[in-house]
């Protein structure tokens, strides 16, 4: 059987349904008077989603080199308790009406241990990224990412918001490989918010019973008058006095199932996160991915590579990808290069030392030798005695690759595919077997990003589920060079 993580349905629908639930969220936040308060934003479609995205990256000036604002989770994964531990109490309750809660309480109990091990996370270092007065860059980029588009991470929306805040300003080595992290503190905060909506329901639905028991008391309330005429109220007072309000129980149908879906995509999302490879989307990865020296490095190196390029180039207050290219031209040039070493024996052994100055000359010296790349930039590898007092770099030729990168993950039967085709590649076909059962997936190229299943069209899906059905998969991507 197919199932998808997601299931889709009439967008004009989707988009009003949204409308109600932010309304009625909105207004209760201001009835209740919270500390803080979620933001809520609607869903756009793609055009307007890049709209939405331009408007962003255009208006904002380059960052300063950190900000004032503390990244923490640990308020928000308490919170997330303790709205699971009043959800389950009410469910107990003999009086209890918000049942539908249950699926929230599951969810929470479920990941229990992954909200554990998000919380031991050094978010503090969020701080430390490029920052505009409310907020690291990539919070701006993650936040337009995530609530333009229902808290789901779907390839195409994510490669569409890097094109667009790279062509402003290369987002930094460092920004990217922290990227995941700020989708993680969006998903806690988010859920941190959707607890909240969970407590101030079960507040609601115990207010309404009082009422439902004691009406006459409450007609000169000035609370009540302003909450009387809500959906959700209506459906809650009916229910304690066992009456029908056929409409009022739809909007609140809807808004709880708009609440355990929103918590399931959080949960999904956080599984889902590690799995993209933000780096892909660092602009100069493209420079670099054609020299032979830096693609066939594990990625550990790649990584050490990377942070010193953005820290060479971050001193120099370049752009990232301006200063990559600058040392394309440099490391092409046809020239030898020598770095200088020193020997002496010690122990018996003779122990070489060679003196690397962190400049461009680094960087081009480990894309021009292999050995040169493990050695500088390999962690545990820099402890290797070197046999030779002078390195010859000769010159790295740079040769543009027809890369394939698969992106196929599949992990406790959910599949996610993010791939990467070079304009020579027509088509890839991958057998692959989960639960012991056979299925197909066929990548090729395309205009746009298409997926079809089982010969059915699936749009916004990011995961999906592999169960007891064979399914033949069809994935069109446009190709990227």
């Amino acid at each position: 059987m197919l199932v998808f993580q997601y299931f889709g349905y009439n967008h004009h629908m989707e988009y009003a349904i949204s409308a109600v639930v932010t309304i009625f969220f909105v207004f209760l936040y201001f009835a209740l008077k919270p500390k803080d308060r979620e933001s809520f934003t609607k869903k756009l479609n793609d055009d307007a989603f890049k709209e939405k995205l331009e408007k962003f990256a255009s208006s904002n000036k380059l960052p300063k080199e950190n900000g004032k604002k503390e990244y923490s989770v640990k308020k928000f994964v308490r919170y997330i308790g303790f709205a699971k531990f009043v959800a389950k109490r009410h469910l107990d309750n003999k009086h209890r009406q918000t049942t539908e809660l249950k699926h929230f309480v599951a969810e929470i109990e479920n990941n229990t241990k992954d909200l554990k091990k998000l919380k031991k996370l050094d978010f503090s270092k969020l701080g430390d990224m490029p920052s505009f007065e409310n907020g690291a860059r990539i919070e701006i980029v993650a936040r337009a990412l995530l609530e333009h588009n229902d808290f789901l991470l779907v390839e195409e929306k994510i490669a569409t918001c890097f094109e667009i805040f790279n062509k402003v300003s290369t987002l930094t080595y460092t920004e990217i490989d922290n990227f995941s992290l700020m989708i993680k503190f969006l998903y806690l905060e988010k859920l941190y918010y959707i607890s909240k909506r969970v407590v101030n329901l079960v507040k609601l639905d115990k207010y309404a019973l009082k009422v439902a028991r004691h009406p006459k008391n409450y007609e000169q309330n000035k609370f009540y008058n302003g909450l009387k005429d809500n959906n959700v109220f209506l459906h809650l007072t009916a229910k304690h006095r066992g009456e029908d309000c056929t409409y009022a129980t739809i909007v609140y149908f809807d808004v709880l199932q708009n609440l355990c879906s929103l918590t399931s995509k959080i949960f999904d999302g956080l599984k889902f996160v590690d799995l993209v490879g933000f780096v892909k989307f660092y602009s100069p990865i493209e420079i670099f991915e054609n020299y032979e020296n830096f693609a066939s490095s594990p990625d550990e190196v790649k990584s050490a590579f990377l942070t010193e390029v953005s820290s060479q180039s971050s001193k120099l207050n370049m752009d990232e990808f301006a200063f990559s290219y600058a040392l394309k031209k440099y490391v092409d040039r046809a020239t030898n290069r020598y770095t200088p070493s020193f020997s002496t024996n010690l122990a018996g052994k003779k122990v070489v030392l060679s003196l690397f100055k962190k400049d461009m000359k680094l960087l081009a010296t480990a894309l021009s030798s292999r050995y040169a790349m493990i050695t500088i930039f390999g962690g545990q590898n820099k402890k290797i005695i070197l046999k030779k007092s002078v390195f010859k770099n000769t010159f790295a030729n740079y040769q543009q690759q027809n890369t394939i990168k698969l992106g196929v993950f599949v992990s406790n039967g959910k599949l996610s595919i993010n791939p990467l085709l070079s304009r020579k590649i027509n088509e890839v076909d991958v057998h692959f077997t989960e639960f012991g059962v056979n299925h197909h997936l066929k990548i090729e190229k395309g205009d746009c990003r298409e997926l079809y299943c089982n010969g059915t069209k699936y749009t916004g899906i990011p995961v999906i589920q592999l169960k007891d059905k064979p399914l033949d998969i069809h994935l069109k991507v446009p190709p990227k060079d």
